[in-house]
């Protein structure tokens, strides 16, 4: 692989794809912006079909939704390894949400 000077990489495709250029881009010190475009219900949250746990610039993680909040997504702050379930700290109503 020839070095660049890139700090800001963009990337789109399947979810493991994304997962691993995150965890490559954000060990080489290079921003990753995610496109998340997996199949949504209803496009506009109201379903909850697409929600990622992120986590937010207060430190703490809430399930975002895909079509609202996104689709975009820097990649160092999703939780890929949780994609697809609900983690032990995220509880409640209040764990929903971008703030």
């Amino acid at each position: 692989m020839e070095a660049t000077a890139a700090t800001d990489l963009y990337a789109c495709g399947p979810m493991g794809m994304l997962w691993a250029v995150s965890e490559l881009a954000t060990a080489r010190g290079v921003r990753v912006w995610t496109a998340v475009e997996e199949a949504m219900a209803c496009g506009i949250g109201a379903c909850m079909s697409r929600v990622l746990p992120v986590v937010g610039s207060d430190g703490i993680s809430r399930l975002v939704r895909a079509c609202v909040e996104g689709p975009c997504f820097d990649g160092a702050t999703v939780r890929w390894n949780d994609v697809g379930s609900l983690p032990s700290d995220i509880e409640g109503a209040a764990a929903m949400g971008w703030h």
